[in-house]
């Protein structure tokens, strides 16, 4: 993050935080991440507003990063429980400036076993 007063964190429960590095404490929880692993990627977009992850559900969210509120909830086009989804999860990239010239558009590109998914998400 550009405020280098913030770190954005997971702990070892799986849950993303937002840490003032001047106070020593948690001053924000992305709720509603699903996360059954030790390690699991999250992003935060170019304006330094939104954070998203892809969870061992998966399912990706979207929050806002200044409010902690859930924005979006993506599934991947295969249940989580399904024998041929088990164990794997999506990896996504999202940009709020993907599109030509003037038409730019808010997108998640998400990739799962062997296909790719282009989502224009507002």
């Amino acid at each position: 993050m550009q405020d280098e007063n913030y770190l954005i964190a997971s702990d070892f429960q799986g849950k993303i935080k937002r840490w003032d590095l001047r106070k020593r404490k948690v001053v924000q929880e992305y709720g509603g991440h699903v996360n059954e692993y030790l390690q699991l990627p999250f992003e935060v977009d170019e304006t330094e507003t939104i954070l998203y992850a892809a969870g061992s559900d998966c399912i990706t969210r979207f929050w806002n990063i200044q409010d902690g509120r859930l924005l979006h909830s993506l599934p991947a086009p295969y249940k989580a429980d399904s024998y041929y989804i088990r164990g794997l999860i999506p990896c996504v990239a999202y940009s709020d400036n993907w599109g030509k010239g003037d038409m730019t558009s808010s997108a998640l590109l998400m990739g799962i076993k062997d296909e790719m998914r282009f989502y224009t998400m507002y």
